[in-house]
């Protein structure tokens, strides 16, 4: 399933700064996120990753200081600014890898006891 970042920001409510017409298929961690997968960064402390990260888009916090995340993201990575990048993140994961329905309960008829 392959959605775009204009609608995977729609479904979280996230504003998006730079390509968002890109096709993302999965979400990954932002160490090894590739083309095609989305990832986020919550911690300041890691920022660094934005220039390194191999993802097409990254769920970020608006900066605290009114600045843009844009300065230390590496050219061509789309980001998803959102208030809380973890919920965010929570949501499009759910999306891409829904809860299995529960098993059905019962004993299935082709269920056999032995060897006959």
């Amino acid at each position: 399933m392959t959605r775009s970042v204009a609608e995977l920001a729609a479904m979280v409510g996230a504003r998006v700064e730079g390509n968002a017409q890109a096709a993302i298929h999965g979400v990954a961690p932002i160490d090894t996120a590739g083309p095609g997968q989305l990832t986020f960064l919550a911690n300041p402390k890691y920022s660094d990753r934005l220039r390194t990260t191999r993802a097409t888009a990254v769920i970020v916090a608006p900066p605290a200081d009114g600045g843009s995340p844009r300065d230390l993201a590496s050219a061509g990575v789309t980001l998803l600014e959102h208030d809380n990048p973890y919920f965010a993140f929570l949501k499009i994961l759910t999306f891409f890898h829904p809860t299995p329905p529960p098993p059905t309960p019962g004993v299935d008829p082709t269920a056999r006891i032995g060897h006959r």
